[in-house]
């Protein structure tokens, strides 16, 4: 699994990449490109595009250890994904899908640690 997490250009909202590759492969599976730009304080927006050809809405709430992030497709499926701080340069990332009875049950849980940093993206609007 790889997971990417960086500034969007000129540090306006985050870029998320997510890969997951088979177990006894190395073709992908699935990816997901996600972008999210801040609406208001600690409030985020954005739209996920995967592979699998769905795509979501997505809102979020930021803090200083976590980001969660609600995604919807009314014709598909609505979740959750929590993206906690679980130590220095490691994060948590907990994926739950909303049953049909309303509530949330957990279908992933992946634990990450920091490898490299983002590249510099050059601000377009200089």
């Amino acid at each position: 699994m790889l997971l990417s997490v960086c500034p969007l250009v000129g540090h306006r909202g985050l870029t998320l990449n997510y890969q997951v590759t088979g177990v006894f492969s190395s073709a992908m599976q699935f990816a997901g490109h996600a972008d999210y730009v801040p609406d208001a304080e600690n409030r985020w927006r954005g739209r996920w595009i995967g592979s699998n050809g769905v795509d979501h809405d997505l809102t979020a709430v930021a803090s200083d250890q976590s980001f969660i992030a609600n995604w919807h497709n009314a014709e598909v499926e609505t979740g959750q994904t929590q993206y906690r701080s679980i130590g220095p340069g490691r994060l948590r990332v907990t994926d739950y899908v909303m049953r049909e009875e309303g509530r949330f049950e957990l279908f992933a849980s992946a634990d990450y640690d920091r490898k490299t940093d983002c590249e510099e993206t050059p601000d377009k609007s200089q």
